[in-house]
């Protein structure tokens, strides 16, 4: 579950990063 969570985070992370 927590690796669930973190592969998440890390898609969050990656769009942000193309955002700015």
């Amino acid at each position: 579950m927590f690796i669930y969570f973190l592969s998440i985070l890390l898609l969050i992370i990656e769009h942000l990063k193309k955002l700015y």
